[in-house]
Order: structure tokens, then sequence, then C-alpha cells
């Protein structure tokens, strides 16, 4: 999601300007799926969760046979739905890299390659499973996702520092021993505060180490900066505090902030601020996700500066929403856009019928072959959305089928961090996932339960 390089390497990449940076992100969106299939078998034999992987067990459903989930992760209906995939990261990326010759001509290559592979696989092979079928409303379905919800619940609090869900860099580059961010620990404190558990002491918690450092992303002091999706989230937790009076404080002291940082625009960059420390360079320069995720927490906690701060960025959003759908998604997995969208659009923001529309299509275009969380986004973009009803929601069998004994579920990827030489690999969390599964079920269970339990 957001990527801190230290150090001059990359002066001419910065100076190149956003659209570049976006590019490069997706051209290593794509180099990453061609990694993970090639040793598609080997990470499945080792238990280990990437993009090919999270597909493969999908496609699998149910199944517990390890040598037919191999037979399925071979089959083209996989390998089409990756390669796909990554040609339409590649093609975003040529897009961007446009003028650019040398550059374009390096992912022209990859595109060839990625395009050979795809064409060499012809149809689609009769091992390719069916859809998920439309979750059966008994009586004990309602029972049976109750159950769930009550196990991932005691998951999340099990811990409450949440130590798992951080953020954690170490390399020898830093100069330090590690570099931590707390923002993804926003995720499943949110998660729980919505579906009404009580974590006020966790939320200040949180909140006070926040504030230990200016609220910037991380805790190194050379990068005390200000990024948009921190604000969203620290606005959007606003409303679960017990202390009425910082409340206020704290968000006067932020929306002073980011007025100082933002020019008018419509545009939400993804740092609000840039670092004093000319050495070092911060790469991502606009993603859709994270200016949905600030714009949601301006409606939710800073009402009162939203016509001045968020009015055209969001006009803007939805436009580019209804023309592209979830292709602006440069930091997270793009399926996760569907879920501020989508909270946008509860919050009483009208898209017009054309955003509306391209979120219905965004949701059902996924609903074949998902993971649990692709299921859990789905799940809440369709309990946002008034024209979708509770007899789309096929893909919570995925949900329920794959929580794992302990209550939680597996570790899925959200958005990219820098890895180890500065190449981009995904943020994944046993603590994150779940609590976007948690919230998804609660809302099932709130609103389709309800019937199933007296079916």
């Amino acid at each position: 999601m957001l990527h801190a390089v230290v150090g001059a390497s990359i002066d001419a990449l910065a100076r190149s300007g956003a659209r570049v940076t976006s590019a490069l992100t997706h051209a290593a969106a794509a180099l990453a799926v061609e990694r993970d299939l090639s040793r598609l078998r080997a990470d499945l034999a080792a238990g280990s969760t990437t993009i090919a992987t999270v597909s493969a067990r999908a496609a699998a459903g149910a199944v517990d046979d390890q040598e037919l989930i191999y037979l399925i992760a071979a089959s083209r209906q996989v390998h089409h739905r990756l390669l796909d995939l990554a040609l339409g990261r590649v093609r975003l990326a040529l897009q961007g890299l446009s003028g650019l010759p040398r550059l374009s001509a390096a992912v022209a290559g990859l595109d060839a390659r990625l395009g050979a592979t795809r064409d060499s696989l012809g149809t689609a092979s009769p091992v390719a499973t069916s859809p998920p079928p439309r979750a059966r409303r008994t009586a004990g379905t309602g029972r049976r996702i109750a159950a769930a919800v009550g196990h991932a619940r005691r998951f999340l609090l099990a811990d409450p520092a949440m130590v798992e869900a951080r953020e954690v860099h170490r390399r020898g580059d830093l100069d330090r021993p590690e570099m931590t961010s707390m923002f993804p620990l926003a995720f499943p404190l949110e998660a729980l505060a919505r579906c009404g558990a009580a974590i006020s002491e966790r939320l200040e918690s949180w909140l006070q180490e926040l504030a230990s450092r200016s609220f910037s992303y991380y805790d190194d002091p050379r990068i005390a900066t200000l990024d948009a999706d921190t604000v969203g989230a620290v606005l959007r937790l606003q409303r679960y505090r017990s202390h009425g009076g910082d409340v206020s404080s704290t968000v006067e002291v932020l929306l002073g902030r980011v007025a100082a940082a933002l020019e008018p625009s419509d545009r939400i960059p993804v740092w609000l601020e840039r670092p004093t420390d000319s050495r070092i360079r911060l790469a991502g320069g606009r993603c859709a996700a994270v200016e949905a995720n600030f714009l949601l927490g301006l409606l939710e906690g800073g009402a009162e500066s939203f016509p001045k701060l968020g009015a055209r960025p969001l006009a803007r959003l939805w436009s580019d929403f209804a023309a592209r759908g979830t292709t602006d998604v440069t930091d997270y997995v793009a399926e996760y856009l569907l879920v501020p969208i989508s909270r946008l659009l509860a919050e009483g923001q009208d898209p017009g019928d054309a955003a509306r529309a391209r979120l219905s299509r965004e949701i059902e275009q996924r609903t074949e072959t998902c993971s649990p969380l692709t299921a859990a986004f789905l799940t809440m973009a369709a309990s946002n959305h008034p024209d979708m009803g509770t007899a789309a929601w096929s893909w919570i069998e995925v949900l329920a089928r794959s929580q794992r004994h302990d209550g939680g579920w597996d570790a899925e990827p959200l958005f990219w961090v820098n890895g180890a030489g500065g190449a981009p690999e995904w943020f994944r969390s046993r603590t994150v996932t779940t609590g976007f599964c948690y919230e998804a079920l609660s809302v099932f269970l709130a609103t389709a339960g309800a019937g199933s339990s007296s079916g």
C-alpha cells in the first residue's frame, strides 16, 4: 500500500511522477503473478499463501484430497484467471509508460510472454469447478453462521495488542533494527467496532501510539509524514471512542494538517506530506482505494470539512469508477475498493446510475470462484447496495467452510509493501483477514441470517 524507499537510488523515478510509479506498481503485480504461477505446486505443498494458491484453493472448494487440489491448481481455469489478472495489470502499466520507450519495451516483453502462455492453454479444462452454490436458507444456516461469528470474535479479541497485524520491516538499509506501522490494525479494530464489540481501550491504545508518532504511517522519525489512509482510518474510528473531549481535539488537529497539505484539487494523493530529509523518496502517488478510504473517513468523522476537502474528489472518484471500475487501484488488491465505494453509497452519497451499475457488475463478475477475503469484500459491498438482495450472496459458503479451527482465516494479500531489496510484496495478516471475514459474516447474519433462522 504505502512504499517508503530510503536513499537516493530512485531519484529518476521520483522525477518521472506518479504516472510512472503507478505503472511500475502494475508491472510488479503482473510479475508477482507470473512468479507465483511458476511455483504454484511447491507453494501449495508448503502451505504458503500467494495470489495463485488462494485462487487454487478457492477453485478446489471443500476438497480435502491434496492430489485433487494439485490437479485443480493445474487446470486451465485457474491459470486463465490468474493470467488474465496479470495481463490486465500489464496493459495498465503500458498505458502509464507511454512516451518512455525503454521501460515500455521491458513491460511489452512481459506482456508478450504472459500472452503466449495464455494462448498456449487453449480452452477451459473440464476439471474446472462450477460456481459455489447459492447459500441455502435453512434453519441450520443461521445457527452455523452465528457460531462462526462467535469463534471469529474470540480469535480477534485473544490478543489485545494485535501484534500479528502490524506491518514490520527488518532490512539492512533501514539503519535501525526494525520499522513498523500500526495502520493495518485499523481494519480489525473497525470490524469489531462496527459489529458492536467493546474495544474502546484497544482503540485508545492504538490512537495514542499513532499520536506519539504524529500520526505518521511509519515509526521511523525520518518519515514523519501524514498519509491519506491513516487519516481516513483515524476519522472513521473516532465515533467509537469513549472520551468526547479528546475526540474533537484529535480531529481538529488532523484536519488542520490535511487542509494545509491539500492544494485545491479533485484528487487525494497517497502521501499528504513529504519527508524533510531530501534523501528519502516515498513511492506511491494515487490509488482509488486510498482515496475512497480517506473520503469515507472525512464523511464519517470530519463532515464539516467535507464540502471543502471532499466534495470535488468524491465526484471525480465516482466518475472514474463508473468508467473504469477497479482498474485505478494500485496499492491494494482490486476487490478491496468495492468495500469503501459501497460504504460511500450507503452514506447517502448518490454516485449516479452509471457508477451504481458498475458496482453491481464488479460484484457479480467475481462470484464464480473467489477466496475467503474476496467473499468478505463481496458480502460487505452487496449489503450496502440497494439493488442486490440476499439471494445473490452465493459466496457466503466460501466464508463459512474456510474458517480454521482457532476461529480465524488464513492470511491473504491485501496491499503492497516494500520487500527485500525494495521489491514489492503483499502485506498479509491472519488478524486483518479474519477481521474482514468476521464483519462479512456478521453482516450476513444481521440481514439474510434473520430470515434463515426462522425458516
